[in-house]
């Protein structure tokens, strides 16, 4: 199997050593990995990846409340994730 294509964000230092990157090996699996920690890798499959990128947008949208609000506590965004560490 060729080694994945990996992207990263629009939004990483100009090292480029600090941010989340991304792939897809599979049509309906998405891989993230952290630039630092190219080694381990968190699969998931391609609706709860877009789940999470909607629910990231949404947040920076949404503007804080006041200081000591009582939120709920929150939901996790992506629910079958497989992480795994790669020799």
């Amino acid at each position: 199997m060729p080694e994945p294509k990996w992207l990263k964000s629009s939004f990483s230092e100009a090292s480029g050593n600090n941010c989340v990157e991304i792939s897809v090996p599979e049509p309906d699996r998405v891989a993230l990995r952290d630039s630092t920690r190219p080694g381990v890798i968190t699969t998931t499959d391609l609706a709860a990846f877009r789940t999470l990128i909607s629910a990231l947008r949404a947040e920076q949208r949404t503007p804080l409340g006041p200081p000591g609000r009582s939120d709920p506590a929150p939901r996790p965004l992506v629910r079958s994730a497989t992480t795994r560490r790669v020799a």
